[in-house]
């Protein structure tokens, strides 16, 4: 009896295989979905360019794309912290794309610069666009860092440059 009591304690504290819900999967296929269409490299570069007050033209695209991606009816993530940074994320850089009329070609024909013909010490609507621009970019790359840790977090297998690939290779397909 004792050696059956101690099987059944050492079962009993084995850990325990976790039950993947239906949520859970449904969730992964939109992410999986989401990433596929969306590749981060072009975005980092946005986040890099936009705190000096450049716009990584290449990105846009995939800005963009995101848009499209969650105002479709059929997204939908049952997951509400990840929910919230894709939605964060999509809010922040259209507000950062809607300052682009203040933008002009820079040297880089893949980056547009803030104009300096537009004086934000005197023209206050010029200072709001900067604003408005250097703090949605902020607060994008911070939910796209959440969005990252979050994904990561639930789904640890979860392939970014996978992903990021197919994203890059449906672009250039369209290109052709």
């Amino acid at each position: 009896g004792l050696i059956i009591f101690a099987i059944f304690e050492v079962v009993e504290r084995l850990p325990k295989a976790k039950t993947v819900s239906a949520e859970d999967v449904a969730d992964r296929k939109t992410l999986d979905k989401l990433f596929s269409r969306v590749d981060l490299r072009p975005l980092n570069k946005f986040f890099q360019h936009g705190k000096g007050t450049m716009i990584y033209f290449p990105a846009v695209h995939y800005c963009e794309e995101l848009g499209h991606l969650v105002s479709a009816a059929q997204f939908h993530l049952h997951d509400s912290h990840i929910y919230s940074a894709v939605t964060g994320l999509q809010e922040a850089l259209g507000q950062a794309l809607e300052q682009i009329d203040y933008f002009g070609q820079a040297s880089n024909e893949d980056l547009l610069k803030f104009e300096s013909r537009r004086d934000i010490h005197v023209d206050p609507d010029a200072r709001h666009a900067r604003d408005s621009f250097l703090s949605a970019v902020r607060a994008g790359e911070e939910n796209l860092r959440n969005l990252c840790r979050l994904v990561s977090a639930k789904y640890p297998d979860f392939d970014y440059e996978a992903t990021s690939q197919i994203a890059d290779d449906s672009l250039q397909r369209r290109l052709r």
